[in-house]
Order: structure tokens, then sequence, then C-alpha cells
């Protein structure tokens, strides 16, 4: 719970960013970025962005929907589309692959996204 008696001191509390030890800290060595600088200076992967997806709670969607999705980020102005439950459908690659040529004809990139249930190994 954070108090705070303005809502300026609430959004720019740093009790968030505080609670845990940078991620440099935990893992020292495993990243390549310097996370000592305001902001923190990440590789070029890592490219901030907005994105639009389909919930979970309205199915898995086609590539159909999915190319509406598409459209609507591109017409928010949006840089990305996250695509779930891409891998049930029937040919997931091939169409998928058609997706993202879909996506990058409209300026948005694709996020494909798993569930970590489905991809964790414990063996």
């Amino acid at each position: 719970v954070v108090l705070a008696k303005s809502l300026d001191q609430l959004v720019n509390t740093d009790m968030i960013s505080s609670l845990n030890p940078s991620p440099e800290q935990r893992n020292p060595g495993l990243f390549v970025f310097d996370t000592s600088t305001t902001p923190p200076s990440y590789p070029a992967y890592i490219q901030p962005g907005r994105s639009v997806w389909r919930d979970y709670l309205f199915g898995k969607g086609n590539t159909t929907e999915e190319g509406d999705y598409i459209d609507l980020a591109s017409q928010l102005g949006f840089e990305y589309t996250t695509i779930r439950g891409w891998d049930q459908w029937a040919d997931p690659y091939t169409e998928l692959t058609t997706l993202v040529a879909f996506a990058d004809s409209r300026g948005v990139k694709v996020i494909v996204q798993k569930r970590t249930d489905e991809v964790d190994d414990t063996s």
C-alpha cells in the first residue's frame, strides 16, 4: 500500500523501485546494459512501445481477427500487436509468417506470446 498527501507524491514515489535490487545487482554480468543511468542504457533489441492484443477471455482468435488488431494498432499509431494462441492454429508458422508480413506493411511489429505454463519444462 502506498499512501501520499498528493497525486504528485503518489505518482513520483520510489517505493516500488526500492523494493528490489536492480537487475545488475541480482545477476551481476547477466545484463549487457548499464542500469545505473537514468534512463537505463538498453541494447537496441529492447524497444519501447504500445501494443494491442486479444484477451484470452475472447478465445484464441484467428488470422482474420488478428489482422483486424493489426489494422487497429496501425490506426492508433501503436508500435506493436501481441498475438496469443497462434500455436493452436491449423498451420501456425505459415499463418504467423503471413500475419507478420501484413503487419510490416502496416508499420506494426508483432510480438508472439505463449503462457509460461505452456513452455515451462520442470524436468
